[in-house]
Formats: C-alpha cells, sequence, structure tokens
C-alpha cells in the first residue's frame, strides 16, 4: 500500500488515507479497502461526474462525516457514513469571491487542503493564502488572508478550541512556517522556518504543495508538524517551542517498536491523532503506515500497516481495473495483451472485449510457486513479459532474478536465473562470455524480454553494473544461456526473419543472425528510444523524441504517426494501432491522422496585471470525424505583448513563457492559465507538430479602485467599522494599512476592509488608512471615553449565563450580594449599570470595567439582536448577537497556571473537586473521577424545565430538563444520564456514572436536543 499524503481519524478509529491517484483507502478492524475513486466512473460514491480529480485534503466532522478537498475541480465534497457524496463548496472557478453566500457558488480556486472543528465548521484553503470557513448552514466567509509571503497552505487542522492551525511555504525564504488562527481570524505564525523545503517545477500545479508535511494537534494544544525535506517530525508546544519528536534525519523504516527519536522515517506526509490520543502519520518513502505513541517515554513508534505495494488492483472491466506501476506489453496471436503490474506483483491480460484478468500472481511479493497454477504463485516486481509461438507467456520476474514461464494450462516454472547474487550488492549479477546454464546463472534485474521467430528467448541483464549503462542482452536456448548483446539497449524487437533490433541512445541498430551489428535508423535523443515493436507488415516502431514514429524502407523513411509516445512499452496489432502502458494505464492509440486544433474557449479576455485570467486557455486536438485525440503534446507560447502561463490549475511560483502539455482526457482537450504582466495587448499561440497553430487575443487593463467611506468620525469610545473597496475589475491585487498605532486593520476580505479604533482618553487626534492607494481619514474626538463593548462570537441562548467583554464598561468592580436579591427576583442593575439585549433588560451577576456576567431571561427570540451597555460612564455601542434556542456550554474550572487543558466544572457527591490533583493547591481539594463513581457536572444553557421554572427569580427545588441531553466521555458515547436539570439560576446540573476508560484527560462533549456545545473540553480519569 502507499499510505502517502492526507490522512485522517473517523469517529469511530476507523483511518481513511489519500494519494494523487484520486482514490481514498479505509482502514478499519484491521481490513483496509478501497473507499472511494474518482477515477473510476462507476465508482458508488463519486461515480465520475466531477472527472478525474487528485484528493489532497482529507478530514472528519464528529458525526462520521468525511471531507475530501478536490484541488483539480475546485470542489469540497461531503462523504457522509452511509456513502452518499456532494459537493458542499466550491464552484469550479479560481479566486475566493462568494463570501456572505452559499458556499456551493463561491469561488474556491485550487482547494488544497480542509479541516472541520468540533462544532461541523469547515476550512478549506483557498488559492495560495486564504482561509475560508463554511457553517453547517452552507454559508461561506474568509476565515483570514494570511501575509503575502505565504505562498501555498498544504494542511491545516483544529483544536478543541476552535483554532485553526496551518502549515504553509513560505515563499520569501523556502521554508514551511506554521501558523495558528483564532476563531476570529487572527493570525499569529506559531513557527518560523521550520523545515527548509524546495519548489519542485517538475510539478507545475503542485510544486510547492508537494514538498509541505502535514499537521495534527492533541488534546493539549501541541502541534506536530511533518518534515518531507529532512525525514523529521517535530513538536511545538503552544508557546512556540520546537522539538524533534522522531526521526533521526536518515530516511528509511528502521526502528519500529523502538523511540521514535531515534527511528529512521522516510518522507512522512499526512498525519492526525488517533481516538486513543496517539499520533499516525503516512510514512509514505516507505510504504507504511506508521504510529507514534505519546504517553510512553520516551515516545515509542510502532508499524501499523502497509509496507506493501500500493492499493491499486482490480480486475474485471477495463473501464474499472487498477494497474500499479505497469511496465511490459504483449500481444499473443487470438489479440489478448499481457501486462506486466509490477507494483501489483501479477502479470494481468486484457482480452479483445477489455476484460481484466490475473494470470500469474497472487499479489504477495517473493518467490514460490513453482510447478503450481501461475495464479498461486508469487512473483516479485515482474516487469516484462513476451508470447512465443505456442502460447507460452514468458516473464522477466525481476525482483527474483529470474526468466519464468506460464505454459497454456496455466503452470509456472522458472527457466533461467538461480535467484543468487553473483557477489554483494550492487554487483550482483555475472557477466556471460559464453554458454552456460540457465537454472545456474546469477542474474539481476532482468528487464525487457522478447522471443525471436524460433521461439529463443532473450532478456536484458544489468550484469552487475548500474543500469542503463552497461550490462547484457542474453539468449535462453534449451536449458543455456549465451549473450546476443552487450552494451547499453533501452529496446529490442526482432523482424519475421529474425533479425534483432536494439534501441540505444545513438539510434536504432540491426544485428543479424550471423551476430553482425549495423545502423538501421539514426532516431537519436538522450534515452527517448525507450522501446521499438514491428507491425504485422515488417515496419518498425520506436518511441522517440517526437512521439512514435514509423521506421519503413531499410531505416530510410522515418514518419510520426502516434503524437505520443509509451512511458514503458508498446505493441502494435496487425490494423496499426499501438497498445501501450503509462500513468499506471494500459492505452489504446489509433493513428493520428487528419487532425485539427482548434481553440474552444478562453479567447479575447481581458484582465488586470499580475491577476489570473477567470478563464483558462483551451483547446481540443480531435482527427477527421471529430473524436477526440489524447496524448497529443500541444505546445502554449505567449507570442507577443507581456504575460506568463502554468498547467491548469495555475501553479504557484515560476514565470514560463511557454508550457507543453499532453492531450490526455477523453474530450481531447488542453489548457492553460495566464496572468498579464500589464497592461497592453497580449497573443498566445498553441501549436501541435504538423497542425495550423491557433492564437489567441488577450488584452491587459489598469486596475482602479474607489472606497466608502473616505472619512471616518469615531467617538472617544472607540469603534469598529468597515470600508467597502470597490475595483474596476475582478481580482484586481491591493492591499490596506494604518500609520497610526490606534487604528488597527482586523480583516481584509471581499471588497471590505474591516478596522477597530481604540478608546481616547486624551486629546483629540486623527490618523489616516491607506487603502488600494487611496487615504482614508479618521480623525476621533477628545474627552473621557465611553463604554466599547468588544464583538461577541458565541451564539446566547434563552435562559443562559453569558460573559461580556470590553473597554470602561463601569467605573466599580463587584459581584451581586444578598442585599441585591429583593425577595426572590435577581438584580437587573448594580449599581447603576444594566445590559439590554433585544430590548430586554439581563440578570447581572458581576460588573467591572472590562468584563460583565449577565443571565439572558427566557424568551423565544432567535436571530441577530443588538446587545448595549449603560452606566455611569454612558451608553456603549450596540453590538450585535446571535440569539438561539439553545446554547449549551459546559462551566470550566479556573485554570491552573501549568495545564494548557480546559476542565469541566465537576464534582463528586462529598464535595470534592474533580480535578488533577492539587489543582487549587491548599484551597479546596480535589483528585480525578474513578470508573464506577457518580460525578455532577455543571453547565449552562441547555433550555427549558418540565416544570418550566420562575424566570428571574432564585430557586428553592430542582426542576428537571425538558429535552434529552446527551454526554460522551473519550471513546463512550450517549452515557446513561442519572439526573439533569437546573438547580440555581441558569446553572444546570447532569449526574452520571464514570465509564471505564484509561486514566488521563478525557475528553467530554455535550448536547441538548441534538444541539451541540462550542467545543469538547476535559474530564480527568484515575484508576
Amino acid at each position: 500500500m502507499n499510505p502517502g499524503h492526507p490522512l485522517t481519524t473517523g469517529v469511530r478509529g476507523e483511518i481513511y488515507l489519500g494519494n494523487f491517484a484520486c482514490s481514498i483507502y479505509r482502514i478499519a478492524n484491521g481490513y483496509i479497502t478501497l473507499f472511494a475513486n474518482s477515477c473510476d466512473a462507476s465508482d458508488p460514491i463519486f461515480k465520475g461526474k466531477y472527472g478525474n480529480f487528485s484528493i489532497f485534503g482529507l478530514a472528519t466532522d464528529p458525526k462520521g462525516a468525511l471531507y475530501v478537498a478536490d484541488a483539480d475541480n475546485g470542489l469540497i465534497h461531503k462523504i457522509t457514513p452511509a456513502g452518499t457524496e456532494s459537493a458542499i463548496a466550491g464552484n469550479g472557478s479560481r479566486g475566493c469571491d462568494g463570501d456572505g453566500g452559499l458556499a456551493t457558488d463561491a469561488a474556491l480556486g485550487s482547494a488544497w487542503s480542509v479541516a472541520v472543528d468540533s462544532n461541523g465548521v469547515v476550512y478549506a484553503s483557498c488559492e495560495t493564502n486564504t482561509i475560508r470557513r463554511i457553517t453547517p448552514d452552507g454559508r461561506i466567509s474568509t476565515l483570514v488572508t494570511l501575509p503575502s509571503e505565504v505562498s501555498a497552505i498544504g494542511s491545516l487542522t483544529c483544536d478543541l478550541s476552535g483554532n485553526v492551525y496551518a502549515v504553509v511555504a513560505n515563499g520569501t525564504n523556502s521554508t514551511e512556517d506554521v501558523y495558528r488562527v483564532s476563531p476570529d481570524g487572527v493570525a499569529v505564525p506559531l513557527a518560523r522556518s521550520l523545515f527548509p523545503i524546495v519548489y519542485q517545477p517538475d510539478y507545475p500545479v503542485r510544486g510547492w504543495w508537494k514538498a509541505l508535511g502535514g499537521i495534527a494537534i492533541d488534546a493539549r494544544g501541541n502541534a506536530y508538524v511533518t518534515g518531507k525535506s529532512d525525514n523529521r517530525i517535530r513538536k511545538i508546544d503552544s508557546s512556540g517551542t520546537v522539538s524533534i519528536l522522531a526521526g533521526n534525519g536518515e530516511a528509511g523504516d528502521v526502528g519500529d517498536n523502538g523511540p521514535a527519536s531515534a527511528a529512521q522515517v522516510a518522507n512522512p506526509d499526512g498525519i492526525t491523532i488517533d481516538s486513543n490520543g496517539n499520533l499516525l502519520f503516512a510514512d509514505s518513502g516507505s510504504n507504511k503506515l506508521r504510529r507514534i505513541v505519546l504517553n510512553f517515554a520516551p515516545p515509542r513508534i510502532e508499524w501499523v500497516a502497509g509496507g506493501g505495494s500500493p492499493l491499486t488492483f482490480r480486475d474485471g472491466p477495463g473501464n474499472t481495473a487498477f494497474f500499479d506501476g505497469s511496465g511490459g506489453i504483449a500481444r499473443d496471436k487470438l489479440g489478448n495483451l499481457y501486462v506486466a503490474d509490477a507494483g501489483n506483483n501479477r502479470i494481468r491480460k486484457i482480452a479483445p472485449d477489455g476484460t481484466v484478468s490475473t494470470v500469474a500472481g497472487n499479489g504477495y511479493r517473493g518467490f514460490a510457486g513453482d510447478g503450481q497454477l501461475a495464479t498461486a504463485a508469487s512473483l516479485n516486481h515482474p516487469v516484462g513479459v513476451a508470447v512465443d509461438s505456442k502460447g507460452n507467456l514468458w516473464i522477466a520476474d525481476s525482483g527474483n532474478r529470474r526468466i519464468r514461464k506460464v505454459t497454456p494450462d496455466g503452470r509456472i516454472s522458472t527457466e533461467a536465473g538461480s535467484g543468487v547474487c553473483a557477489s554483494p550488492p550492487p554487483a550482483c549479477g555475472q557477466t556471460f562470455s559464453g554458454q552456460v546454464p540457465a537454472l545456474s546463472a546469477s542474474l539481476d534485474s532482468p528487464g525487457m524480454i522478447a522471443v525471436d521467430p524460433q521461439d529463443n528467448i532473450y532478456f536484458w541483464h544489468e550484469a552487475g553494473l548500474y543500469y542503463p549503462y552497461a550490462g547484457h542482452l542474453l539468449k535462453l536456448t534449451n536449458g543455456s544461456l549465451s549473450p546476443a548483446w552487450e552494451g547499453s539497449v533501452s529496446g529490442m524487437a526482432f523482424d519475421a526473419a529474425g533479425n534483432l533490433y536494439v534501441a540505444t541512445s545513438s539510434g536504432i541498430q540491426k544485428v543479424d543472425r550471423n551476430g553482425v551489428a549495423t545502423v538501421f535508423a539514426n532516431i537519436g535523443g538522450n534515452a527517448a528510444n525507450r522501446n521499438i515493436a514491428f507491425d504485422g507488415e515488417g515496419n518498425l516502431y520506436a518511441n522517440g523524441d517526437q512521439g512514435i514514429q514509423k521506421v519503413s524502407g531499410a531505416g530510410a523513411l522515418i514518419e510520426n504517426v502516434f503524437f505520443w509516445g509509451f512511458g514503458s512499452d508498446f505493441v502494435i496489432d496487425p490494423a496499426g494501432v499501438a497498445y501501450g502502458t503509462q500513468f499506471n494505464r494500459v492505452f489504446k492509440y489509433l493513428p493520428a491522422a487528419a487532425a485539427r486544433l482548434s481553440i474552444v474557449s478562453g479567447n479575447n479576455q481581458s484582465g488586470a496585471a499580475g491577476v489570473l485570467l477567470p478563464q483558462p486557455l483551451l483547446v481540443s486536438v480531435v482527427d477527421a470525424g471529430g473524436k477526440p485525440l489524447s496524448g497529443v503534446p500541444v505546445q502554449f507560447t505567449v507570442a507577443s505583448g507581456s504575460a506568463f502561463m502554468a498547467a491548469y490549475p495555475n501553479a504557484i511560483g515560476g514565470r514560463p513563457k511557454q508550457v507543453t502539455l499532453s492531450v490526455l482526457s477523453s474530450a481531447g482537450t488542453a489548457q492553460v492559465s495566464v496572468t498579464l504582466d500589464g497592461p497592453g495587448p497580449v497573443v498566445v499561440a498553441a501549436s501541435v507538430t504538423g497542425l495550423p497553430p491557433v492564437t489567441f487575443t488577450l488584452a491587459g487593463l489598469a486596475c482602479t479602485a474607489s472606497l466608502s467611506p473616505t472619512e471616518i468620525a469615531v467617538p472617544s469610545a472607540g469603534a469598529y467599522g468597515s470600508v467597502a473597496v470597490t475595483a474596476n475589475l475582478a481580482g484586481c491585487p491591493w492591499g490596506a494599512g494604518s500609520n497610526a498605532t490606534w487604528v488597527t486593520i482586523t480583516g481584509v476580505a471581499n471588497g471590505t476592509v474591516s478596522y477597530m479604533v481604540t478608546p481616547n482618553t486624551g486629546a483629540a487626534r486623527s490618523g489616516t488608512l491607506t487603502i488600494a492607494g487611496i487615504t482614508v481619514t479618521v480623525s476621533q474626538a477628545a474627552g473621557a471615553p465611553g463604554p466599547l463593548v468588544y464583538p461577541y462570537v458565541a451564539n446566547v441562548g434563552s435562559g443562559a449565563w453569558i460573559t461580556i467583554y470590553g473597554f470602561n464598561l463601569v467605573p466599580v468592580t463587584r459581584a451581586w450580594s444578598a442585599s441585591d436579591i429583593v425577595g426572590n427576583q435577581l438584580p437587573t442593575s448594580l449599581d447603576g449599570v444594566s445590559v439590554r439585549i433585544h430590548g430586554r433588560l439581563v440578570y447581572l451577576s458581576y460588573i467591572s470595567p472590562s468584563q460583565i456576567n449577565a443571565l439572558l431571561p427566557v424568551d423565544d427570540t432567535v436571530g441577530p439582536v443588538d446587545l448595549q451597555v449603560f452606566g455611569p460612564n454612558g451608553s456603549s455601542q450596540p453590538v450585535t448577537v446571535q440569539k438561539v434556542a439553545l446554547a449549551p456550554s459546559w462551566f470550566l474550572l479556573d485554570p491552573h497556571p501549568n495545564e494548557l487543558g480546559r476542565h469541566v466544572a465537576a464534582a463528586l457527591p462529598d464535595g470534592t473537586y474533580v480535578a488533577p490533583v492539587g489543582w487549587f493547591g491548599n484551597a479546596a481539594v480535589s483528585r480525578p473521577a474513578i470508573p464506577g463513581e457518580t460525578v455532577e457536572l455543571f453547565a449552562t444553557g441547555l433550555g427549558p424545565t418540565n416544570p418550566p421554572y420562575p424566570d428571574g427569580q432564585t430557586l428553592t427545588q430542582a426542576y428537571p430538563l425538558a429535552n434529552p441531553v446527551t454526554v460522551a466521555i473519550g471513546s463512550q458515547m450517549n452515557l446513561p444520564i442519572q439526573f439533569a436539570g437546573l438547580v440555581a439560576p441558569g446553572l444546570y446540573q447532569i449526574n452520571l456514572t464514570v465509564p471505564r476508560l484509561p486514566p488521563g484527560d478525557q475528553s467530554i462533549c455535550l448536547a441538548v436536543n441534538g444541539v451541540h456545545e462550542a467545543y469538547c473540553v476535559f474530564l480527568p480519569i484515575g484508576r
């Protein structure tokens, strides 16, 4: 298996792994299964409706749904536990627009990564440095736009407090940074220059992304980041202190069951926390899924799964079959194709009707099974196949250093090779100077294999030297081996007369039956002549620099017949149709005759300088009958004007003026993204060898912008506000800054700049904002400031306690006392201070200049409402809050100075606090709860009781809850509740028995009538 890249765990402990081949694998109950495959049009989940896409990010929500970041299509998919798929965000367009609307109508650009918090809020990266937020009701907004030095966001995750963490590429110094973003969108760098990374130009779309690792957060807020470049995993605590958790810097998989810091890891990528609090990571360089047990001292590394071939095997109809590392291909007299599926350690057969079956190999890497049915035998990375005139199938079993044969009745045998190295690696195979017994010969990595008209077998063997610099072609006849050719060979074939043709870097050599060699054709150019083959009419085809070329007339005539060659091997059938292996697939290509190149879309566009054009430049290549042709290289060139291009979707980094792409899609199309460098006309030409070119005419426009307002007057109390920016062109780049320390830019998103002005305690003052190059004047009045209420981000619930924060709210600090409660009525005013929400007075228990604690009255109002403070310092500005029917939330213990965790307020029946020992010092007794004990948990916002409690009054009895409440502790869900009800104004108590769980802090989660609290916290469990 290849567990590389995205990795996440589900609510039931299942593990999901993704790879670039558009597949998702699931590990559960010790079994590995293919969960979804977007490459397969018949896949029951994706059904191919979005086209093939690569899976770059995975995440799960608290209800077990899986989310997929589909970078190729600019979508976020949701897969329910029942297997139903839907796209919940993105419309496939570039850019990051659509804030405030439905997420499915918004542009997500290249959505590389995805995360989900404990409330089911989804976070997705957008383009190079933006993180978007999708709420459960399907609305989208921008959480944060990171600094311009961020050139790619590789991974996202969330902690229990709703913070979002991002692993990013710092394009300025080519390193990884880690940012922590608070729920209100404030981003701070948690760690800088974590790993050196190298932009990979061989991956024009994903160059930065492929260099970035993954990130996971444990229950205490520690971050763990994988270093793909230096083979290490690092731990970052909440203060930003970085230490090495795993990996000694050497690439490998040595060290399982020992200390993680001393072990080898290889290109570690995706990483997550499992249900037991251990760290899982995809060790993609060793094809392993590995685990780090964090509560060991020191942390211990273990093997979980993998270590073998990728999970890309399936027989059946051709459009549903999977190959891995497909290599050699051969054809028999009946038209059956045989493919060496090296990664799956099998030989596959493709019947003329397209059905794929296995004819040799059981999938396990090794050597076994001679004399038995070939399908029960073990192979080791077979790379070459050939079929003789009697129907025998010959296999170059490279990893076993053997040549093996499968008879027409399906039996397998070894015909050459002892399987033993002649000397220490890398010099394994012997050098042949004469005839030797085939079964005792020492072979090294036998590769390509062919059969001459007399059924003699020829194969390549490295002869103890590094391929392809030297080696031998060996001839197998009647149980003996002899040399047939010495030197570098990349392909071989026989004509009907038995002459041998070998492809080398300098051309094609013809070797007659007497061993005399002559130059047959000068098809040169590095080692591009990977393979050669004959058709039924004696014409030779060579995979050269220009694709597959036809060589006839004794080598004198060379013509292009296929625009694109194959990566591994190919054969030509009697009708001149080519079948070849490449990209883990088997392709069928017809001769590319009478093709034409035409523009599909993207012509006559206008755009701003420095901004990606909204449409890619799209061309198609079809034959004379209009049928799409795949495998055709199309070259896009900036013929005039100033612009640069990249393969679509847009690459990060680099400014190429010329891009060559291969048409591989079923639509026969190729496309590039274009960014204009300045105003003025631009012409881009698209060309295909042998066809008339087409040209795109583009126009660059200058950006302008207008602001509203351009003058801002602020009272002495300070204010929050925004400036609207209207640009003449979509995507125009603009920035925002402040020249005054008392005016802070708090957000830039969707054409709006948000700001905050701090309270003024001195003389009148003025400052400026600079937005899109335009000056905005900010003036603030002098005088004693009135109260300023900070924005309230949490939901507020009927009958629930809330905390209001701000500046200069009231002149005194005090809590309510017995004298404030008249009769049994709770106070709505303390020392002349009152608070109104939606026009109604609320009950006050504590006031101070920076904080007010208030209890909301009972009413049915829901939706946005105003909150305002009144008192001796004046009236505050109204602040909009979101009122809901239910807002469940745990009461929390006061934090301990040495602890990062948030612990639920809980007690035992005897009054002992449930907390780590010594949590309160000498002030109170505390200890963890023991499984089997009853604990009392305290919360607010749980809603109505039955019978209803007296609103705004002290209580003389407990009132049971009207709605069902559920509590989960650790892995134990829906625990039995002994009691749940209101015991004091706004204070609810829940009694339950502690389930059997391992000792330590266990997460505790709360919901009432299906509404979950904002975040889970912790309950300490003892023995």
